[in-house]
């Protein structure tokens, strides 16, 4: 550039009552566009969040599994009382290991003449050894 040659350089300079207005509707339209976004930003966030939780979950029960050598999968149980010690056993149906117990109800006590009469427990389960051995099969 030449010694006298014009060029455009930013510099403060006074503004009117119409570029006033114009600047303040501008910074409305401004904050309206930024509370937008925000609001736009915290629904992906919301759903970045609810994707990290299931996957730190995931990540929890993989290392659990890996740690213990063991994870809880479906396995078919059936229950069958124990009178002696008033339970309700939670049998496994393959290998028939107790799982769980709970108290005798009431109505787990109560026989039907349809039980007897069908030669089952009280349980409503054929009685004996054979009958058993069904279940597990």
């Amino acid at each position: 550039m030449a010694v006298g040659d014009h060029f455009p350089k930013n510099l403060p300079c006074e503004i009117t009552d119409d570029e006033l207005e114009q600047r303040k509707n501008a910074l409305v339209a401004c904050d309206n566009e930024i509370e937008r976004i925000e609001q736009e930003k915290a629904q992906a966030m919301s759903g970045f969040n609810a994707d990290l939780k299931d996957k730190r979950n995931e990540r929890r029960t993989l290392l659990g599994a890996i740690n213990s050598g063991q994870e809880e999968r479906p396995v078919m149980c059936f229950e069958e009382p124990d009178e002696k010690r008033h339970l309700m056993l939670v049998l496994r149906a393959d290998n028939r290991t107790e799982v769980d117990s709970r108290p005798l109800t009431a109505e787990d006590l109560q026989t039907t003449i349809d039980d007897v009469a069908e030669g089952k427990n009280k349980n409503g389960r054929k009685k004996g050894r054979r009958a058993r051995e069904e279940t597990v099969q």
